[in-house]
């Protein structure tokens, strides 16, 4: 008997530092769970999931069942950054300080590409799929990684100001906070978001936390992801955490350990036997 509590998919926040494995973790959505991988990604990771990879733990994977997208944050020319250096150049600090708006604000399109994406997946290789609001549970969608969506957040709104205002910061804030909130909380499918780590401090404590736009999101961005693990790598092994020392980390669909071998095979399979009333 199927539980109809368990008709929307998992919403996983897998972090770690640079180099840790993250990427290549996702081969795993394909290889152990058997689901159809769609991925958006904001930096060119896109050859960690070609059908072989070398030194991968997982075998070969199906490239028809591999999608990809890739929307990049803006970057001006060398050309345009130099003509902004010389307007900028003879400027005292505090005029620099007045230049919160950028004239060049609507080339930056990327949030509005990231949104047609979504509405409609259109694939690496020209095939379309669809809105990922219609997906079932047989399919992933994947932001690689939170670092670009920051900066797609923020060019969206404020373009490349010399100087940042806070209300410029909080419009920024909740660009973001948009997308993540619909994707866990509208789709069916399951959702992984890839993030680098930041650190936030309080009452004197270390903590690791997703790096979000912004000091105020990182801590409170786990509170609507079903898992959120940690992944480390220690010379040449890779592990993932639900229950790290210094990180903020948990998890609904793993076992409650510090020493868990990559993937997430045992994820989707813990999730499918709740759906089965297990």
């Amino acid at each position: 008997m199927t539980n109809n509590y368990l008709t929307h998919g998992v919403n996983v926040l897998l972090m770690g530092d640079s180099g840790s494995g993250k990427t290549t973790s996702l081969r795993s959505l394909v290889a152990e769970a058997g689901l159809e991988l769609f991925v958006i990604f904001t930096e060119p990771s896109m050859e960690n999931l070609a059908p072989k990879f070398p030194n991968c733990p997982w075998p070969e994977i199906d490239p028809d069942k591999v999608h990809w997208a890739y929307i990049p944050p803006g970057a001006s020319s060398f050309r345009d950054m130099a003509k902004a250096a010389k307007e900028i150049a003879p400027l005292s600090w505090n005029s620099l300080k007045e230049r919160t708006n950028d004239p060049n604000k609507v080339k930056y399109d990327q949030y509005i590409r990231l949104l047609e994406t979504l509405d409609n997946f259109v694939d690496q290789n020209g095939k379309e799929f669809g809105s990922v609001e219609e997906w079932g549970t047989d399919r992933v969608i994947v932001i690689d990684s939170l670092t670009g969506l920051n900066k797609i957040a923020m060019q969206f709104m404020v373009g490349e100001p010399v100087a940042l205002s806070q209300p410029q910061w909080g419009a920024s804030q909740k660009k973001e906070i948009a997308i993540i909130d619909s994707l866990c909380n509208l789709t069916r499918c399951h959702f992984v978001l890839v993030s680098h780590i930041d650190y936030d401090v309080e009452y004197g404590i270390r903590k690791a936390v997703p790096n979000a736009l912004g000091r105020a999101i990182g801590p409170e961005l786990p509170q609507i992801f079903s898992d959120v693990i940690l992944q480390r790598r220690e010379g040449a092994t890779f592990t993932w955490s639900v229950v790290p020392e210094g990180a903020v980390a948990k998890s609904r669909n793993l076992p409650q350990s510090d020493k868990l071998k990559p993937g997430f095979g045992a994820l989707i399979e813990s999730w499918r036997a709740k759906a089965n009333g297990g």
